[in-house]
């Protein structure tokens, strides 16, 4: 366990609501600021939560500065379905354990 606040993922550290500014990384983040992390990074200053990489779409504003936004591949879970793919969570094998008379 880190003595420090991790991140669980990679993705991006952000601050309120999107789209998001691209910042450095390792400042602190301002109101609608985000900046890269990756899986154990340290969460810098400001960062509210953490957005999946899955999960974010970089793109440009008018400006054509890096503008960071929610979007992607990735699909929420359903309960019963293993992760994104929609098919069905398989359950593991049993292991049969045969007990022997000492």
């Amino acid at each position: 366990m880190p003595h420090y606040a991790s991140s669980a993922m990679d993705g991006w550290a952000v601050n309120g609501s999107g789209p998001w500014i691209v910042a450095d990384a390792g400042h602190r983040l301002a109101p609608h600021q985000a900046s890269p992390i990756v899986t154990g990074g340290l969460i810098p200053p400001g960062a509210k939560a953490v957005l999946r990489s899955e999960s974010a779409v970089l793109g440009t504003d008018d400006d054509g500065l890096p503008l960071l936004m929610t979007g992607g591949a990735a699909r929420p879970a359903s309960p019963g379905t293993a992760s994104t793919s929609g098919r069905p969570a398989r359950k593991p094998p049993l292991e049969r354990c045969w007990l022997r008379p000492a």
